[in-house]
């Protein structure tokens, strides 16, 4: 998406990285605040919740040709949701880049995955229903013991690759003896207000527990017109644990009003070898910019299986 839409349209995570790096070395504080009030379907009341609180630090050291950038950053919004504020804090980004002439190297204990972001982001446009909620859609939103690299750019596009050196089972133990429990690569096209995108994560056999590895690949596209965002994203889920393999396609619509109003539409579906997971949903947002980073909304999510749900909120960026 291009900058005269990206504020506008920007999940929290977006959001929360526009700050501008302080001084050589010092930490710049930022964060996110969305609240509000959500009903879903056959679960809760309307009940009042804090849809993301982060916060974080993050800066550069330069040192002659050498750079550094860092960015620490916590997800607190479980912990605002428990009755009684008490709740493990989720790290969401521990992180340093490296900079380059031959391309970013990027070391991430936590990060936010940039799987998700460059390969989801044409059709990331809602705040509840987005593509990074784990309902739908099989690729997640963060990962662990990531070491990535991004080349320069050339002819408008960039391509990038991650090893991931998971903890086996989700659990402590970690002696599989694979050198890498997942490796992720993709390449991103931009030219002016076109943006193509292809990519595969593969996640071994012995992470998994099945018999063979899993593959989940993804193709995207979006295109800009005016006051309009197109985007579209493909996702298959090959050689899936569940033993079904599955098939996504997202699409969305968003249009800029004026005035600080914009819509958007998106639907989503899900259709697996497996009957019992196919899924669809229609979501529908509206948004009102109050300030460059405040915006209000409210958002509602239509699911053929899944539970429906019905959102408002406000959006403060600092």
């Amino acid at each position: 998406m291009n900058k005269k839409i990206a504020t506008l349209l920007a999940a929290p995570a977006m959001a929360a990285s526009v700050s501008v790096m302080a001084a050589n070395g010092e930490p710049d504080f930022f964060g996110l605040l969305s609240v509000g009030v959500q009903k879903v379907q056959n679960q809760s009341d309307v009940d009042g919740t804090a849809f993301e609180a982060s916060a974080g630090v993050k800066g550069m050291y330069k040192v002659d040709d050498f750079k550094l950038i860092y960015k620490l950053e916590v997800e607190l919004a479980q912990a605002v949701n428990m009755d009684n504020g008490e709740n493990d804090v989720d790290v969401k980004n521990a992180l340093v880049v490296m900079p380059t002439s031959m391309g970013a190297f990027v070391i991430a204990a936590r990060g936010e995955s940039g799987h998700q972001r460059e390969m989801y982001q044409m059709i990331d446009i809602f705040e509840v229903n987005s593509a990074d909620n784990g309902t739908l859609w099989g690729q997640p939103d963060a990962a662990t013991s990531v070491f990535a690299y991004k080349s320069p750019t050339f002819a408008n596009t960039h391509i990038s690759a991650a090893v991931l050196t998971l903890n086996q089972g989700g659990t402590a133990s970690n002696h599989n003896d694979n050198f890498a429990d997942a490796i992720a690569l993709r390449a991103i096209h931009k030219s002016g207000d076109l943006y193509l995108g292809i990519g595969n994560v593969m996640v071994s056999d012995d992470q998994t527990g099945a018999s063979k590895d899993y593959n989940r690949s993804s193709l995207t596209a979006g295109y800009e017109m005016d006051q309009l965002h197109l985007g579209m994203t493909l996702e298959h889920q090959g050689d899936h644990p569940s033993g079904a393999d599955t098939s996504l396609l997202g699409a969305v619509a968003d249009l800029k009003l004026g005035g600080g109003l914009s819509v958007g539409v998106g639907y989503t579906d899900r259709n697996s070898d497996n009957d019992a997971r196919d899924d669809s949903m229609l979501a529908v947002i509206a948004r009102k910019q109050i300030h460059d980073n405040i915006y209000a909304w409210a958002e509602v999510g239509s699911y053929d299986e899944s539970d429906d749900n019905y959102s408002a909120g406000i959006n403060v960026g600092f």
